[in-house]
């Protein structure tokens, strides 16, 4: 991980770079032998209202601020960030046994179907939410 400090942030071919990693990971994941799972939590966290801290600052709808300090609710909300973190590794194990035996094989995932994993999870935690 380079910071924005880093020396070699001006160099680095990743930061040279006008598209995403993630789809040199999913390549670099479907060649793997032993089966992987990529979950970028930082995506997800950026769903979640309760994931951004500056929240707390902001008016809501009658003028007032929600809290004039600033709180980061991933450590001290319950359920929050994190918990839902650990749902979703959960739900990858409970997947992984579940997963049909051609998507199992030798770990190797094309693209389209860790696409399809991704979609199954997101359905499973879900309906666990419902």
């Amino acid at each position: 991980m380079f910071r924005s400090g880093s020396p070699f942030r001006s160099r680095s071919p990743a930061y040279q770079r006008k598209r995403s990693l993630s789809r040199d990971d999913e390549v670099v994941i479907h060649k793997m032998k032993v089966p992987m799972i990529l979950l970028n939590v930082t995506r997800l966290t950026n769903f979640r209202k309760d994931g951004h801290p500056s929240i707390y600052g902001k008016n809501v709808t009658d003028g007032r601020k929600v809290s004039t300090r600033r709180h980061d609710c991933s450590h001290w909300c319950v359920p929050g960030v994190p918990d839902a973190w650990n749902e979703l590794i959960y739900v990858s194990l409970i997947l992984q046994q579940t997963t049909p035996p051609n998507l199992k094989a030798q770990g190797n995932y094309s693209p389209d179907q860790i696409s399809e994993r991704e979609r199954a999870l997101n359905n499973l935690v879900k309906d666990a939410r419902d």
